[in-house]
């Protein structure tokens, strides 16, 4: 896949729609500078289950993926489209799924911590705004606890802050599951 294949497949990120066609093109490229590119084959992992995220994101570039998950059945998705986007949150935690490539796939893997910092560096400041509350509002859609974000306790903040105060509680409430059981 050429680069300008892949630009154009990041800028239409359906978490971008909203961003405004030149700022689309800057993410991709902040992306695209960011990341290595992989190719898959069918049924090769891009993602595995229970090994750690390290502070890595995927965008599925091309092709299709099925996400594997232990307790629920799997969810097919085409490209494009954004994974991982916990890790950055809990760059020491496990996986949560495995995501494997269906047919022929290529996906841009990059970290978290280069995506912000090339991103403050190189966007203006008005786009590097944009994107960050771009991938606030795709976390937000994503969480899986949005009943912690109910507390009395947080009812007082603005729901970009609570979804930041909020998200270490799931990882946190593992590792005590975990210990628990020891």
């Amino acid at each position: 896949m050429d680069v300008d294949t892949a630009a154009k497949q990041i800028a239409s990120l359906e978490f971008l729609s909203s961003l405004n066609e030149q700022t689309r093109a800057d993410v991709a490229g902040v992306f695209l500078n960011v990341s290595d590119v992989f190719h898959y084959e069918d049924g090769e992992p891009l993602i595995n289950a229970g090994y750690l995220s390290f502070d890595t994101g995927y965008v599925l570039v091309d092709g299709k993926a099925a996400i594997e998950f232990t307790d629920r059945d799997p969810i097919e998705i085409s490209a494009p489209a954004l994974l991982g986007e916990m890790a950055q949150f809990r760059s020491a935690d496990m996986r949560s799924a495995t995501v494997r490539a269906k047919g022929s796939a290529v996906a841009a893997q990059f970290y978290w911590e280069d995506l912000y910092e090339t991103a403050e560096q190189q966007l203006a400041d008005n786009e590097h705004q944009s994107f960050r509350d771009a991938v606030e509002r795709q976390i937000w859609q994503r969480f899986e606890f949005k009943e912690i974000l109910d507390l009395a306790l947080f009812s007082g903040l603005t729901e970009p802050l609570r979804l930041r105060v909020c998200l270490p509680f799931p990882s946190i409430a593992e590792r005590l599951r975990l210990k628990e059981v020891d």
